[in-house]
This record gives structure tokens, C-alpha cells and sequence, in this order.
């Protein structure tokens, strides 16, 4: 597999592509600058060798023997095996400007440099991507973060972002762990660095626990040097845990999403001298974000999703605003006919500690004088949320379809409703979010007259599965006539054969 290079023109047509080079592997992750002399400086990721030349699968020798061989404990992690090739960051120019451009073909290993080179990759796999590294605006240096590469990978959730020159060299810590320049208990995961637009700065989103994969993230900004980082932490007694940050376009502040009350809002210009109590207001109402972009204007074009609509694409400004409404998929597919806000509504019961949200979907042609069966949705994680976005996996309208109303409740453990109600669920899976769903059932009995208890199901996957099984072996599972579990734990102890050890460690020790 190769990857291609291509200069695309204005207008759009199907020859307004122009071959500059091809790649012998498959790149990808392309971020790319434009400097002041024409030229291109460009980064992409690709695996590689333990020499840190790029690795092509189809160029590989087979080998004689298919056993894999390993000295630590960390052998996969999900479904992906985790072999010698690791992701690496590579740098590359393209000569030239507006009159074409030219490639040399020479791609600079940006973590060459690395100590322990061998136990190094970024991005993360198998679910990092490019938001795992950036490249300056002026083109000068690249931010990457790796896991801690100093710690057990297996125990340990800690990551670390570096800077390096962009033509390549010794990569330093910017955010090292216990390092005098270090806010102090940041030793978590580090996520998503991004460069100012003025190149002097970096954001990202740290954790504070070192094996809590779902810790609440912080957001920080440090000089875009190593030797002088002066972190900083904004808003720190926000009790929400941002998931993407970007810069304004003045570098003076930012803007970011996170899951929050069962949606995943954008909220507003955080400014860099914002006060540690600063209450960042959503400026977006119900749906998921999938992507948001600042744009020079600082509006911000936001992609999200919501039960009613798999995608929807607008503009807003920085105070919540549509400036543009671009598209709405169950306005445009076909597919999608009859789908819109009146298909679901939510509401809260009271739980454990405070009051518990939860989602209603409704069948076709819903009538409520009508009764339909109850279709009981517990999510995964368990620290995620059920969330008003669109599912390919366990869509709650494809479940109301089948003639059942759904309710999906976020109870103790979800994330999205503050730190203390997320955390309650560690070392007490049975316990709380169990009591808040005999709650919920019982408040949906006792006040939504379509819905037939009596004729119900409860489904759930992952922790949701594990949480089924609970309830079969409780006094909930007696008021359902099917109980479905996919994915679900079954022996808790039996994961600590698993490739992520500090997730037992922390949520079930």
C-alpha cells in the first residue's frame, strides 16, 4: 500500500488534481502549513519499524512461523495486537508554491529521538488518531503525545506530550511526570495538544489519576517550549470534563466541547486569564459534537448529531447564535422521513443522590393513549452517558420501531453530570447505579401510563451487559419478561487477565 500526494485546484473538477509524490506505506493523519516562502511542511503517522523506517504490510516478508512472541503483559489492547511497529510521526516538505510544487520523498522520523524509542507511539493506538500530535502555524515544531513510556503500560493510564524541532532531533517533555514544571497531581492521560495560531503556545487536557482512564480532564495551556513550559490550569472547579479544545484566532483564548447532562456541548471563549471558579455557558443546546472548527472569524462551524438527525452541520458564533444553517440529514435522506425533536423527549427521576436524567423514545405513529411495552436501555463504560446523539450500533429509535417505547437513564456512574456522581460507581458497580435503575423503573410505572411495565425487556452492553446480568440476579430481573446481554462481564476477577489492568484496579479493587 502507498500513500499519494495531490495538489487539488480551484474549482473542484475531476482533473483538478495534480500528482506531487507518492509514499512507500500508508500514511495518514495529514496536518500541513503553509510558511511565507510557498513551501509545505506537513506531518503525518504511519507505523514503523524498530529502526524507524516506515513499515508496509505488503512489502513484509512471511513469516515462517505465525507465534507471537512478548515480555510484558501488554499484548493487545481491544481487538488490536500489539506487535514491534508502532505508530510513528513522520515530517515532510513540499518545495515550491503557487506555480506547483515537488517532493523529494524523504520523511523525517520525529521520534527517532526518543529514549526508549521501542515502547514510543503516537498516535495511540487503537484509538488515537491526529488529534494525538500537531505541527506549529509557523511550521517550526511538532507536538505528540505518548504514553508514559517510562511506566508498565499496563497498569498505567499516564501519558506525556514532547516537542520536537520540525526537521527532527531530541524530542523534550513538555508535561513530564513529577517534573518541577508540572502542575502538581497532573500524572494522568494527556489529550488532544494544539498550537496557538500564533505558535507560542499549547493547549491540551490533562488527568489527574494515573489509572483512572475516566478522570475528569483539566484544561491547561504551557508555553510552546520545553525548557519554559509554564503550565498553566484554567477554570479548575468547572465540574465538567472537556473532550476537544481549539484556539480563538488571537491565541488570547478557547473554545471546547464535553459531554455534559446527556448531550455533548460546545461551550464558550474561555479566556486565558479566565478565574479558577469561570463558568463556561454551552452555547449549543441538545445533540452530540463530532467535530467543531474555529473559523478566521471566530464563528464556529460545528458537526453534531442528535436522536432525530445521524448528522447536522451549522455555523454559530462565539455566543451560541446560528449564523448558518448547512444541512440536516433527516431533512435531506430519505431514510431519515418522519425523524425530528417530537420522536423522543427525557425526563428526571429522583435517584441516589440528586435527580437522574433519562431519555424516552417513541415508536411510529406514537399514540399515548395507547400501551406499548418497555424497551429498558442500560448503557456501557460504565463512566459514559447515554447520550442524544445518532447510534449505528443501538439506535434507540430502531429498538421504538420495533413497537416498544425506550428508556435510556444515565443513573450514578454516568458521565456528564459532575465528578462526584461519575465517581460513585467505583468499587460499587452493583450498588448505586443498580438502586437509581429500580428507581427509574418504578418512576416509569407509576407516571407514564402508555408504558406497559408489565410487558418490558432490559438490554444492555458492555458494563450495560454486566449490569443486566446483575439485575437477573436481583429483584429487578423478576419484573421483566426478557433480559438480552451483550458483551457483558461475568467475572470481574477474570479481567485482571486483560489487557487493561489499571481499569480493574481502579474500578474494582
Amino acid at each position: 500500500m502507498r500513500t499519494y500526494i495531490l495538489r487539488l485546484e480551484q474549482p473542484w473538477t475531476d482533473q483538478s488534481s495534480t500528482l506531487i509524490g507518492s509514499l512507500p506505506a500508508p500514511y495518514a493523519g495529514l496536518k500541513a502549513v503553509k510558511l511565507a516562502s510557498g513551501d509545505v511542511n506537513f506531518v503525518m503517522y504511519c507505523q514503523a519499524y524498530e529502526n524507524g523506517t516506515a513499515y508496509n504490510a505488503d512489502l513484509e516478508e512471511e513469516p515462517l512461523s505465525t507465534a507471537r512472541i512478548y515480555t510484558d503483559i501488554y499484548v493487545r489492547h481491544w481487538d488490536t495486537w500489539l506487535t514491534d511497529k508502532k505508530n510513528n510521526v513522520f515530517a515532510g516538505v513540499l518545495t515550491g508554491g503557487d506555480e506547483g510544487y515537488s517532493f523529494d520523498g524523504n520523511m523525517t522520523n520525529l521520534m527517532a529521538g526518543l529514549s526508549n524509542v521501542t515502547r514510543a507511539e503516537s498516535p495511540v493506538m487503537p484509538f488515537g488518531g491526529a488529534s494525538d500530535y500537531d505541527i506549529s502555524p509557523d511550521g517550526s515544531k511538532v507536538a505528540f503525545l505518548t504514553k508514559n513510556i517510562d511506566l508498565t503500560l499496563a497498569n498505567y493510564t499516564s501519558s506525556q506530550i514532547w516537542l520536537v524541532p520540525f526537521g527532527g532531533g531530541s524530542p523534550q517533555v513538555l508535561n513530564g511526570l513529577g517534573a518541577a514544571t508540572t502542575p502538581a497531581g497532573a500524572e494522568g492521560a494527556s489529550a488532544g495538544p494544539v498550537f496557538s495560531p500564533d505558535s507560542s503556545k499549547i493547549a491540551y487536557l490533562q488527568m489527574d489519576e494515573i489509572s483512572y482512564e475516566s478522570d475528569r480532564n483539566k484544561i491547561y495551556v504551557a508555553n510552546a517550549d520545553a525548557a519554559n513550559p509554564d503550565i498553566q490550569v484554567l477554570v479548575e472547579d468547572w465540574d465538567v470534563s472537556p473532550s476537544a479544545v481549539k484556539w480563538n484566532s488571537n491565541s488570547t483564548g478557547l473554545f471546547l466541547d464535553a459531554p455534559h447532562r446527556g448531550n455533548d456541548r460546545m461551550f464558550e471563549l474561555i479566556p486565558l486569564d479566565a478565574a479558577t471558579d469561570f463558568e463556561p455557558q454551552n452555547i449549543t443546546n441538545r445533540g452530540t459534537v463530532a467535530a467543531f472548527f474555529v473559523l478566521p472569524d471566530d464563528n464556529l462551524l460545528v458537526s453534531d448529531a442528535k436522536i432525530w438527525s445521524a448528522r447536522d452541520v451549522y455555523i454559530i458564533s462565539p455566543t451560541g447564535e446560528v449564523v448558518a444553517d448547512l444541512f440536516h440529514a433527516n431533512q435531506v435522506d430519505p431514510g431519515y422521513e418522519g425523524l425530528d425533536e417530537s420522536i423522543q423527549s427525557e425526563f428526571y427521576f429522583p435517584g441516589n443522590f440528586t435527580d437522574v436524567q433519562s431519555f424516552i423514545v417513541y415508536p411510529q405513529d406514537f399514540d399515548e393513549s395507547k400501551k406499548y411495552p418497555l424497551a429498558f436501555i442500560i448503557h456501557g463504560g460504565p463512566q459514559v452517558q447515554h447520550s442524544n446523539g445518532w447510534s449505528t450500533r443501538w439506535n434507540f429509535k430502531v429498538w421504538a420501531d420495533q413497537g416498544y417505547v425506550v428508556v435510556a437513564p444515565n443513573p450514578t456512574g454516568s458521565n456528564g453530570f459532575g465528578e462526584a456522581f461519575q465517581d460513585a460507581i467505583t468499587n460499587n458497580w452493583g450498588g448505586y447505579p443498580y438502586d437509581d435503575l429500580v428507581k427509574c423503573w418504578n418512576y416509569v410505572k407509576e407516571n407514564f401510563a402508555y408504558i406497559d411495565t408489565d410487558n418490558g425487556i432490559a438490554a444492555g452492553a458492555s458494563y450495560g451487559g454486566y449490569m443486566t446480568n446483575w439485575i437477573q440476579g436481583h429483584d429487578l430481573g423478576r419484573e421483566f419478561k426478557a433480559l438480552v446481554t451483550h458483551d457483558g462481564s461475568t467475572d470481574t476477577l477474570a479481567q485482571y487477565t486483560s489487557e487493561e489492568l489499571w481499569f480493574m484496579e481502579h474500578d474494582v479493587s
